[in-house]
């Protein structure tokens, strides 16, 4: 169900008269914020005013409702109330507590809803950083994030189908895509020459492959040379990760070469799914049949366009950045 926690709609434009609807209107800009990447690039924020206070959270389509740390609520003195739903994350790790705050974005403002995760305590050492701006928000807009330019454009979702091109491109890819729990974007790729579905995530530092599915489906062997261990999933022991280098990754014209996943384990699909974060809220299990996460080691050499409407996502290269950025 959309909204389990009567999530606003959206943000609310400061000025300025309502879209009027039409036959096919032209594209509209509500507003444009800048991306603000981890040293790494392993992630890219977003400047927000959270009760009158700047701070920066991550741009996480992968999440299906915007998140808190506790240590935030606790500093923005906001209160908390039980929510009717549970988020789990990735190490399986609970929450039912939510709360509510004015959250400013650009020209956008509105009162948001956010679940309150103790465990995004953890999430940076930088206390501007206070967690995920997820898709129940920005799904209300057609988005243009380009990681080039380091830019986030919210766009009205009302237009001329097609009519997305405002930057400089010789050439745009389009992907179709579904809508699962009302906020996933999911699609079809092509790895190694098997179709596949995969979830587009931007709060993931890298793309996941689940593991029990790459050993059935790809004959992949954890523990060789080809599959090493990479590491523990949030630094969980017992839960070992592995790395493998595959040949091609192709989503519909859209060629990744040599694309690198990270194979995590599986038995906590039925909860969660993603690394890191614990962005990722599973409503139904039919999640658990989208075994790619696309993250940020791919996704930040594009210019990606998501028309929420036509359910599509228009794919150039990634700008090329200013002499100051």
């Amino acid at each position: 169900m959309r909204n389990p926690l009567g999530l606003m709609a959206g943000l609310l434009l400061l000025s300025g008269p309502a879209v009027a609807e039409s036959t096919c209107p032209p594209l509209k800009m509500i507003a444009s914020v800048d991306l603000i990447p981890s040293a790494n690039q392993r992630h890219h924020y977003v400047e927000v005013q959270i009760a009158g206070q700047k701070k920066l959270m991550v741009l996480d389509l992968g999440a299906e409702v915007s998140m808190l740390s506790q240590k935030a609520a606790d500093d923005l003195d906001l209160k908390t109330h039980e929510a009717n739903i549970q988020v789990y994350t990735v190490t399986g790790a609970a929450t039912n507590r939510y709360t509510s705050a004015d959250v400013q974005l650009g020209r956008l403002h509105g009162d948001i809803k956010m679940m309150v995760a103790p465990v995004l305590d953890d999430l940076s050492d930088d206390p501007r950083i206070v967690g995920l701006l997820g898709a129940d928000v920005l799904s209300n807009f057609d988005l243009s994030i380009d990681y080039g330019t380091r830019k986030l454009d919210l766009l009205d979702r009302n237009h001329c189908e097609g009519n997305i091109l405002y930057w400089p491109a010789q050439a745009v890819a389009t992907v179709p895509f579904k809508i699962w729990h009302n906020t996933q974007i999911v699609f079809d790729v092509i790895l190694d020459g098997k179709p596949v579905k995969a979830i587009l995530d931007t709060g993931a530092s890298n793309s996941t492959l689940k593991l029990d599915y790459a050993v059935r489906t790809f004959d992949i062997h954890p523990g060789d040379a080809d599959t090493p261990v990479s590491g523990h999933l949030n630094e969980r022991v017992d839960l070992i990760t592995y790395g493998h280098t595959f040949k091609t990754l192709d989503f519909n014209g859209i060629a990744v070469s040599n694309p690198k996943l990270e194979l995590i384990p599986e038995k906590l699909s039925s909860k969660v799914g993603g690394p890191e974060l614990g962005s990722h809220i599973r409503a139904r299990d039919d999640a658990v049949d989208a075994p790619i996460l696309l993250g940020m080691n791919v996704l930040k050499h594009l210019h990606i366009y998501i028309a929420y409407k036509e359910k599509k996502i228009y794919i150039t290269p990634a700008g090329t950045p200013s002499a100051s950025q």
